[in-house]
């Protein structure tokens, strides 16, 4: 706080001492004056429901330090005509400063006490009547001066742990725009290693259980995560700045959690942990990330360790489904156990994306990013998609001109060696199994949506910063609409559609969740054919080693 500042408070408060002495000099009736305190107190109390709320900072902390005129009034009018420093509502400023040092400033609080000693001096000096009670009892009056001194450091002590805990829930309750679900998972975590960064990843916040687990205070503030923190994945393997999905956190606002790490602070000394990340966001935009870092070689954790209900519930499921199929198996008639085994398939199917979903929605599926190759990844699954296609009478092809792409690399120090393939190479950030999970379901609606006989293309384009996975359906039974529904959760407009009739209903909304988590978008349009378009961006984060 600047000295002017505490100038100008140490007047206020001199200014008040003195109008209370200008007053007794006066003569004027206690009547009047407890008539005055009377409607001030009426006005403070009302504007401080009605008013106060609706005012913010710095305008809110003037208004307060305005507000307490009256009380500081009274104060100096009762301790002035009590014989002073003896008087039985001395007491009163102590409990007046600690209030001010929590309404306002510990500062603040310093120059009240600087002012109520300064005006008890000079009236103990110019005061004939109390010089027998100080001449009677000068260590007594000496120690109540002594008191204040040792008022100011408790001061200090008391509110700095209020600032703490003020400014710690202000970004619980007010900064922190994220779910209710969200939220109670930060609440529930709290006595875990908590890190807060910014959305350039610079570390706002440790609290003590990170303090301990890593053995650093307050000095890694403000600084980078990653020169603080070392990580590898469960193999030993170093991870890097593009391998942790902060960036795709920060844009899809999605929570992650990421099981197996191993990280290390400014000792190395590397520990087995879980990772959940929790996005920040307001209206204005995103305030940065939540890490809560799980000790995974602590005791307590695997005493706190249980069973997941979905995964529990989900195994219960299975095995009844077994059960049935065995049954159905050993009816051995021929067309009526292939058919319920196919409805059992179905069932198991659909519970498996139900979980899938649901542990989507709630960040439990998390995931390292690296660079992949979308031209080897489509090479993957085009062999079983072209076969996946003809039990839907539909044809999938490639343009045949794919392969004549030159390698399209990310903006990184990185070199990879090049080879030919089937789709050109274009690397981009993102995990592997995700990217093929998405687009094996995304191929399955554009199969179920196209005409029999007609053609599917398959193909991988570059345009600009822009990788594009393009599926392009030339003869479709849905409109845009309809299409763009298709990565709804069980959308109502393709309830009526029997060709989706055996779909879980989840599969669109799944790919569309997983490549949101990559940074990635899906996108649906109608031009000479229906295109299913999954971009990613060719800008990859810096390669800097953690």
């Amino acid at each position: 706080m600047s000295y002017l500042k505490l100038s100008a408070s140490l007047a206020y408060f001199l200014i008040l001492g003195f109008g209370a002495i200008l007053i007794l000099h006066k003569a004027i009736s206690l009547t009047t004056i407890m008539q005055i305190f009377s409607i001030l107190a009426i006005l403070i109390i009302a504007s401080s429901k009605f008013v106060l709320p609706h005012i913010k900072n710095p305008a809110k902390t003037i208004v307060i330090f305005v507000a307490l005129a009256p009380a500081v009034f009274l104060i100096n009018l009762l301790i002035l005509t009590t014989n002073l420093i003896f008087s039985p509502f001395i007491i009163l400023t102590h409990f007046f400063a600690i209030g001010t040092a929590f309404l306002i400033s510990p500062q603040i609080a310093v120059t009240y006490i600087a002012s109520t000693l300064i005006i008890l001096v000079i009236q103990l000096a110019t005061s004939q009547a109390l010089v027998p009670l100080v001449s009677n009892s000068p260590l007594l009056a000496l120690l109540y001066l002594i008191s204040y001194a040792g008022l100011v450091p408790f001061l200090f002590i008391l509110a700095k742990q209020y600032k703490f805990k003020e400014e710690w829930a202000q970004i619980l309750e007010k900064q922190i725009a994220t779910s209710q679900v969200q939220e109670e998972q930060l609440l529930r975590n709290i006595d875990e290693a908590v890190v807060v960064i910014d959305p350039t990843f610079s570390i706002l916040y440790i609290n003590q259980k990170a303090r301990e687990l890593f053995r650093f205070g307050s000095e890694v503030l403000r600084k980078d995560f990653y020169k603080v923190f070392s990580l590898k994945d469960t193999d030993g393997r170093d991870l890097y700045s593009y391998s942790l999905p902060f960036d795709e956190i920060i844009k899809s606002k999605l929570p992650q959690i990421l099981k197996d790490l191993q990280i290390a602070g400014l000792d190395k000394k590397f520990i087995k942990v879980g990772l959940r990340i929790i996005p920040a966001i307001t209206a204005e935009g995103p305030l940065g990330l939540i890490l809560v870092i799980y000790d995974k070689t602590s005791k307590a954790l695997e005493v706190k360790k249980q069973q997941n209900t979905i995964d529990a519930a989900l195994s219960k499921f299975i095995f009844f489904l077994e059960n049935q199929k065995n049954s159905i198996e050993s009816l051995k008639t021929a067309s009526d156990t292939a058919r319920l085994l196919a409805q059992n398939e179905r069932l198991t199917h659909l519970a498996e994306d139900f979980v899938y979903a649901l542990r989507l929605q709630s960040g439990e599926i998390g995931s390292l990013s690296n660079l992949v190759d979308l031209g080897l990844v489509l090479q993957s699954v085009i062999d079983f998609q072209r076969k996946k296609a003809q039990t839907f009478s539909v044809i999938l092809e490639i343009p045949t001109a794919q392969s004549q792409y030159r390698p399209i690399m990310p903006k990184t120090k990185i070199t990879i060696a090049t080879k030919h393939k089937i789709f050109p190479e274009v690397y981009v950030i993102g995990n592997e199994v995700w990217i093929k999970d998405s687009v094996e379901r995304i191929l399955e609606l554009a199969f179920r949506v196209s005409v029999k006989k007609s053609i599917v293309i398959l193909s991988l384009e570059v345009e600009g910063d822009l990788a594009k996975i393009v599926i392009k359906c030339f003869r479709t039974m849905v409109s845009e609409g309809q299409a763009a529904a298709l990565f709804e959760e069980f959308s109502p407009q393709l309830s009526n559609l029997t060709q989706l009739s055996w779909t879980t209903g989840l599969e669109g909304y799944i790919a569309r969740s997983l490549l949101a988590r990559m940074g990635a978008h899906i996108f649906v349009e109608s031009k000479e054919s229906l295109n299913f378009t999954i971009t990613f961006g060719l800008h990859s984060p810096a390669t800097e080693q953690v």
